[in-house]
């Protein structure tokens, strides 16, 4: 198995991010931002920030509680609580050089999926979206690069 590879999440860093924000409307707004990726023997956690950078600036945070990967696994479960939705549950899953996370609430009213490319063991290509029932609320596309 490839895990071992991967910076993101496996490692605990603070990663910075900048790119583009799409809302529902598909207008296209600068955002940036940070995720910080912290490790304890019963959980990994990310707890990370984005502002988006427009004429009605917003900004969003979230924390995930991560069960850490188990040895010989390639996926593992996350869990979070998004105020602006409510509580979210997904699955990270490695696929060679991507680690891929759909995710859905409580209630399955919000819904999407992330995923992350490496480029280099400093360097991710993220990209996302999230859904309310049929309605796109938002996607994204950024750059992910650990601070050194």
């Amino acid at each position: 198995m490839e895990t071992l590879r991967h910076t993101f999440l496996f490692r605990p860093a603070l990663w910075e991010a900048r790119g583009w924000f799409y809302d529902n409307a598909g207008h296209r707004f600068s955002c940036e931002g940070q995720t910080v990726i912290t490790h304890t023997p019963d959980v990994w956690i990310n707890e990370g920030t984005m502002k988006v950078i427009g004429p009605q600036p917003m900004s969003f945070s979230n924390r995930y509680d991560i069960a850490p990967f188990q040895p010989g696994r390639d996926f593992t479960t996350w869990s979070s609580f998004n105020p602006d939705m409510e509580a979210l549950s997904g699955h990270f899953v490695v696929v060679e050089d991507a680690i891929l996370s759909p995710y859905k609430s409580e209630t399955g009213q919000f819904w999407g999926n992330e995923f992350m490319v490496q480029i280099n063991e400093h360097e991710y290509r993220g990209r996302g979206y999230v859904f309310q029932g049929d309605r796109k609320l938002s996607s994204w596309a950024i750059q992910l690069t650990m601070a050194r």
